[in-house]
């Protein structure tokens, strides 16, 4: 999650839902989707560049499931009516 607000920038971070990738909403994660999908869905050059960025933060993960799996859980949740739990685990 610090890499991926790391390359969303404190001000896009800011308008997600929950902290430091922790939340949890009620079925009316379909009301707060566009607003997500707004911070999430890169586009362009932005898109481009995010991965390498993400990428050069320390950890093992996979910049793009940081980038794709967040938006893809809230939209297949709002397809099906279902709220969203995240939280961050530090082991």
């Amino acid at each position: 999650m610090a890499a991926l607000v790391h390359e969303l920038g404190p001000g896009r971070a800011r308008t997600l839902p929950g902290w430091a990738g922790a939340a949890v909403l009620t079925a009316a994660v379909r009301h707060r989707l566009p607003g997500v999908e707004a911070v999430l869905a890169l586009a362009g050059e932005e898109r481009t560049r995010a991965p390498a960025r993400i990428g050069d933060r320390p950890g093992d993960e996979d910049p793009r499931q940081l980038l794709d799996g967040p938006l893809r859980v809230r939209r297949e949740s709002a397809s099906a009516g279902l709220g969203v739990f995240s939280s961050r685990l530090r082991l």
